[in-house]
């Protein structure tokens, strides 16, 4: 960017357009991948998310073991937020 402004203060304009098509086509290059990544990691936080639910039921069997179907469902949701 800085190159590209000193050409195009010095009036060489080819040389400014030159530096600024580098430029994209390097950040496109570095988009792509992280862009990938990214999904990627989404997909994962996601899967990891959904399993946490069956966790949480099963913690909550395994160490509370309530008979109200309420106190279940708090102790699960309770479970499901300390495991998030």
């Amino acid at each position: 960017m800085i190159e590209a402004q000193n050409s195009r203060e010095a009036g060489n304009l080819n040389l400014a357009r030159a530096h600024e098509i580098f430029g994209y086509t390097l950040g496109i290059r570095a988009y792509r991948p992280l862009k990938s990544t990214i999904g990627d990691l989404v997909s994962s936080v996601l899967i990891l998310l959904i399993l946490t639910i069956p966790f949480a039921f099963s913690l909550e069997r395994l160490l509370i073991g309530s008979t109200n179907i309420y106190k279940q469902l708090t102790w699960v949701l309770i479970f499901f937020i300390l495991t998030f």
